[in-house]
């Protein structure tokens, strides 16, 4: 054979025995493994506020409370952005206002519109409640709240709305 042709055969034989091993496969546990589903939960919780307030459409301060039963639905994505959006319970809510001056007694009587986060680069959260009261003597009370809050990834606030509370007395 000449020499030529031994340094032909010699890289063949080499690609021959490299071919014989078997390749090695990573530790399964240690190797990340893709997400192709967004993941689910389900749930109900209660939002519950004590305290007093200032209600400028009664010239008053009012001390009670509400309990309002929500349920829930988040998404989580597999590139890891956020959705989670609350809707109260109807019909579910309690809680009563006692006005500091007149001694007036208010009670819960409807909660409508639900509570909305969405979480992506940044965070926007969306809030309403708009809650009515039922007096003791007859009057209904109306007080509707609004917050709109945008972030950035940085978690800067970058925009925000907020009506909190606008009061109305029927």
């Amino acid at each position: 054979m000449s020499s030529h042709a031994r340094l032909l055969v010699i890289p063949a034989a080499l690609l021959l025995v490299a071919c014989e091993r078997q390749p090695v496969a990573p530790d399964q546990a240690l190797a990340p493994q893709p997400v192709f589903a967004a993941f689910h939960e389900n749930g109900e919780g209660v939002i519950v506020e004590r305290g007093d307030n200032d209600l400028n459409c009664l010239n008053e301060t009012v001390r009670g409370g509400v309990e309002i039963p929500y349920r829930y639905h988040l998404t989580v994505t597999p590139s890891g952005h956020t959705i989670l959006v609350e809707t109260f319970i109807p019909g579910t809510g309690t809680g009563t206002l006692l006005g500091l001056s007149s001694g007036t007694i208010w009670t819960l009587d409807r909660v409508v519109s639900p509570y909305v986060e969405r979480v992506t680069a940044g965070t926007s959260v969306q809030f309403t409640a708009n809650i009515w009261w039922v007096s003791e003597t007859g009057p209904t009370l109306n007080i509707h709240s609004v917050f709109h809050i945008s972030t950035n990834a940085r978690g800067e606030i970058t925009a925000t709305k907020v009506d909190l509370g606008r009061c109305q007395l029927h």
